[in-house]
This record gives C-alpha cells, sequence and structure tokens, in this order.
C-alpha cells in the first residue's frame, strides 16, 4: 500500500516537474526524476529507518518493536523528530542522483528502442528499458546506500 502511494508520488513529481521545465530533453528527464527523488525522501526515510531497525532486531530476545509503526513511536520518544530522521542526508544523496539516472536511462533507452504504440516488441522492450534502468540507479549510489543503511542501523546501540 506505501509503495502505491510512494510511486504515484514520484511518476507525479516527475511528470509534473518535465512539464514545467519546458522540452523533453535527456538532461530534463533527469533533472525531474532527481526532483522526484527528493521529494519521495521525506517518506522513503523514516519507512527504511524502521525497516533497517526491524531487520536488526535480535531475532532470538524479546522483541524491541512490534512493527514499523511501533519502531517509528519508540524513536521518536527517545530521538524526537531528529531520531525519526535519521539518515536522512544520505537518502537525499542516494535517492536524487539514482532516481535522475533511473528516469534519464530509460527515457534514452526507449527512444533507442524505439518504443512506440502498436509495436509488437513493445512490452519486451519495455522490460528491457525498465530493467536496465533499475540496474544503472542502484550501480549509480549503491555505497551511498550502504552508508545510509549504517547510519540508520547506529542508533541501535542506544535502542533497548
Amino acid at each position: 500500500m506505501g509503495l502505491t502511494f510512494i510511486n504515484a508520488l514520484v511518476f507525479g513529481v516527475q511528470g509534473n516537474t518535465l512539464r514545467a521545465l519546458g522540452r523533453d530533453t535527456p538532461l530534463h528527464q533527469f533533472v525531474a526524476g532527481a526532483a522526484a527523488g527528493a521529494i519521495q525522501c521525506v517518506i522513503c526515510c523514516p519507512m527504511e529507518l524502521a525497516k533497517t531497525r526491524l531487520q536488526l532486531q535480535d531475532a532470538g530476545a524479546a522483541r524491541a518493536y512490534r512493527g514499523s509503526l511501533d519502531c517509528l513511536a519508540q524513536i521518536y520518544r527517545r530521538e524526537g523528530v531528529r531520531g525519526v530522521h535519521r539518515g536522512m542526508l544520505s537518502t537525499l544523496l542516494r535517492e536524487t542522483p539514482s532516481f535522475g539516472v533511473y528516469f534519464l536511462t530509460y527515457d534514452v533507452l526507449t527512444r533507442t528502442l524505439g518504443c512506440e504504440p502498436g509495436d509488437p516488441l513493445l512490452v519486451p522492450k519495455l522490460l528491457l528499458a525498465g530493467g536496465t534502468s533499475g540496474i544503472a540507479s542502484w550501480l549509480s549510489t549503491y555505497p551511498v546506500d550502504v552508508v545510509k543503511s549504517r547510519l540508520q542501523a547506529d542508533g541501535l546501540r542506544g535502542a533497548p
């Protein structure tokens, strides 16, 4: 359910930014994708913080968190708003170029492959473009993702 909302936000921001920039160029695709990546961090960062903390709970011991919302509530009580947004800068540094690379790569590949309605190979071409774009996106930012995850896990030292 959450991913549906995030995807709607990403594609809405990307499309509106692209329209605001005017011409559809590869540079504008990158900028529009980067804007979408930056905006979705506000939601994505706390969700990933909870996911990281839940994954790192000691499986054999009593659970510190009963779920994502409980995890975020406990972090908020202990650390405040700043704690809930732990790793925001590294998330921004990951998501902004990552989404820019994704939308740029997807645009270039769909144009290069000639993805036009009515093409009998349209679906395989779109799958290839989407998959390749995802790979390029992650390759461009994987080291930053490792740093982000470690920053978010760092708060566990003081956790119950």
